[in-house]
């Protein structure tokens, strides 16, 4: 949440917390997997499944709790808010549940079959421009209402990065990197060899955009 103000988690249930000076463990491990995280405004924000394969959401405001996702719950694979009341955690069979005014409700996609849907990553640029994506080549958008406006079958998304409502990046399968310029989706050559995939990519407000996947692959797109 701020350059002394970091978290990292992963497999094996770890939480771990920067201060300015060093790492600390902020949550011990366990049979959890955290597949993203996520914090603003003094809260935290954790998602992924439990040991019995189940998905997990869990938030850290003083102390931890876990929210109430049900019976047998989709895992979780990303999370994204505009702030600490407007928050977004998506995952397997079509799942978006958003967090507002203090209550976690789940989002109803206008998609033919949901339940062979997976979404694997949530990011905006503001609470009215959310970008979610996934499997099948998915790419939904959040304006004023949810919409599905582009599909790309040969595509599996695993990574999505707005940095303005002009300007986002997604990533996956086969090293690509698309581009959203405008009002229009275009693959970009962002020089990763087919058989990589792009796990992550991570953004400036000025449109430097760096991408990160398997092998230790890194690559850096300049405005």
């Amino acid at each position: 949440t701020g350059p002394s103000d970091l978290y990292a988690t992963g497999q094996g249930g770890i939480i771990l917390e920067y201060k300015g000076t060093e790492w600390a463990v902020m949550s011990p491990s366990g049979s959890n997997r955290y597949f993203a995280i996520w914090g603003a405004g003094g809260k935290l924000f954790v998602a992924g499944m439990d040991g019995y394969m189940q998905g997990l959401l869990a938030v850290h405001d003083g102390s931890w709790s876990a929210v109430d996702l049900g019976d047998d719950p989709p895992i979780l694979n990303g999370l994204w808010g505009s702030g600490p009341d407007d928050v977004y955690a998506v995952g397997d069979f079509s799942t978006i549940l958003h967090l507002k005014n203090g209550q976690w409700s789940r989002v109803e996609l206008p998609v033919a079959n949901p339940e062979l849907e997976m979404l694997y990553a949530v990011h905006g640029s503001a609470a009215d421009n959310v970008w979610v994506t996934g499997s099948h080549g998915r790419l939904i958008h959040h304006g004023s209402q949810w919409a599905v406006p582009d599909t790309y079958e040969e595509a599996f998304f695993r990574a999505i990065w707005a940095v303005d409502e002009n300007t986002v990046y997604a990533a996956g399968s086969e090293g690509r990197v698309w581009g959203y310029h405008d009002g229009q989706w275009a693959q970009e050559d962002a020089g990763v060899p087919e058989d990589k995939k792009i796990h992550a990519l991570w953004g400036t407000a000025e449109g430097e955009i760096f991408a990160a996947g398997e092998t230790g692959i890194i690559r850096r797109r300049l405005p």
